[in-house]
């Protein structure tokens, strides 16, 4: 994820994320406090990458890694 001309300063322009993956659950970690519009749309296009490897769930976990704002 790359912040770019967004980024605050005293924030990471590039920022880590992580997808774990636990049975048929994933959990998406991010380093931003999401809005909920985003968190959906976010979650969906992972359900949406990852459905046909069997994802059934989905759920979103903030504020992972570093930080960087909001979004």
């Amino acid at each position: 994820m790359v912040m770019g001309r967004w980024a605050t300063p005293g924030t990471l322009e590039v920022v880590p994320r992580t997808v774990a993956r636990l049975g048929q659950l994933a959990i998406v970690g991010v380093p931003v406090e999401v809005t909920a519009m985003a968190g959906r749309r976010v979650r969906e296009a992972v359900a949406s990458a990852l459905a046909s490897q069997g994802m059934t769930h989905v759920v979103m976990a903030g504020l992972t890694n570093a930080y960087a704002g909001y979004v």
